[in-house]
């Protein structure tokens, strides 16, 4: 069997990966580099008790590709030689205004309740014996033990060279169409037994292509990378925005929500929302020099959840796509239920609710 995974993120990565270690062989093409896009820039928290779906439909493929990734590290740094600077971190939710609060009486006990995790309610005190440095007008905090953090440039990476370790090939080029034997490169066509269409923000193309509705678009984000803080924060910072010190040194505040299309202009404007959500969580931030700013485009779909299975009504054509901002979380899971369906043709992974026939009309 012969498979073509389209898409160089961590998604594509992944399915490429878990193929290739089943002895499939993969071919992965990528029209920049891996990694070039939004899973090379995210913070690379990972929390999957927060975020679009959660409470709901997101819960069960969040908590399953969060046990995944802790099982997954070990293995992916052995095969690809790449240090995924993964570590488990506490995370700090802050209140600023009594709704916040309110709320987080919810958020304690949804939190305690899942299985692995510690949550605790924190008042102002308790809250500055943790990370002395926080906002005095914070009213308290929730704080989660244990989140992931790691380099999300680095775990994709690592999915590659893991995969390619494995056998598989990568080729650089820019896919102009797609059937269910191949697909199509400017000056090179490419035959294949499955095909799997990762594509992030650029998924959209897949319409065109397959005559079905795929309606993903680009959401995109901007961080900014902070100097000279010192000690290192002790734990996650959120509300608002984020603050993750990284083993880079830099304090990473996330990220904006910009509805901009396909621009991914650097803007001061989102650096000045950026500089004043880092100043109402950790006031000294604000004195700090700006190190970098980047710039992604995620993927996101109508109901931000992602869509992830067979294409309706393709055959052997695979869509991993839509995963927004828990691309890094839920990457590697979306990878081995689409090499899961390829070789099995099923998956234990709970990706029922995420089947891309919700949005896909067939066409005539």
């Amino acid at each position: 069997m012969r498979v073509v995974v389209v898409g160089g993120g961590v998604a594509g990565c992944a399915a490429a990966y878990y193929l290739a270690r089943e002895g499939v062989a993969v071919t992965l093409v990528e029209r920049e580099s891996a990694a070039s896009g939004a899973s090379g820039y995210a913070v690379g928290l990972l929390n999957p008790l927060t975020g679009a779906g959660v409470p709901g439909p997101m819960e069960p493929l969040s908590a399953l590709a969060f046990d995944m990734h802790r099982r997954l590290w070990p293995e992916l740094e052995e095969r690809s030689g790449i240090d995924l600077q993964a570590e488990m971190v506490a995370h700090l939710e802050l209140c600023h205004t009594e709704e916040d609060a309110a709320l987080a009486a919810r958020t304690v006990a949804r939190w305690q309740s899942a299985p692995g995790f510690s949550a605790a309610w924190l008042p102002p005190d308790e809250v500055h014996r943790v990370e002395p440095r926080v906002s005095r007008e914070a009213l308290g905090a929730v704080m989660l033990e244990k989140v992931a953090l790691l380099d999300s440039r680095s775990l994709t990476l690592a999915l590659l060279g893991a995969a390619r370790s494995l056998g598989a090939d990568i080729v650089r080029g820019d896919v102009t169409s797609v059937t269910p034997s191949g697909v199509t490169l400017r000056g090179l066509e490419m035959t294949c037994d499955a095909l799997v269409l990762a594509m992030g923000p650029w998924s959209g193309r897949v319409s065109q292509w397959l005559g079905v509705d795929v309606p993903v678009e680009p959401l995109k984000g901007q961080i900014l990378h902070l100097k000279g803080l010192d000690p290192p924060l002790a734990c996650h910072i959120a509300g608002p925005g984020q603050a993750a010190h990284k083993r880079d040194g830099l304090v990473w505040i996330g990220a904006t929500e910009e509805d901009e299309g396909f621009d991914t202009r650097l803007t001061s404007q989102a650096r000045g929302v950026l500089m004043d959500r880092a100043a109402r969580m950790v006031p000294s931030l604000a004195g700090l020099s700006v190190a970098g700013q980047t710039s992604c485009l995620r993927p996101v779909s109508p109901d931000r959840l992602p869509i992830v299975g067979p294409a309706p009504g393709r055959e052997n054509i695979y869509l991993a796509t839509a995963a927004g901002k828990k691309g890094i979380l839920i990457g590697p899971a979306m990878g081995r239920a689409v090499a899961d369906l390829i070789i099995e043709g099923k998956t234990d992974l709970p990706i029922e609710p995420f089947a891309p026939s919700r949005f896909c009309e067939v066409g005539s």
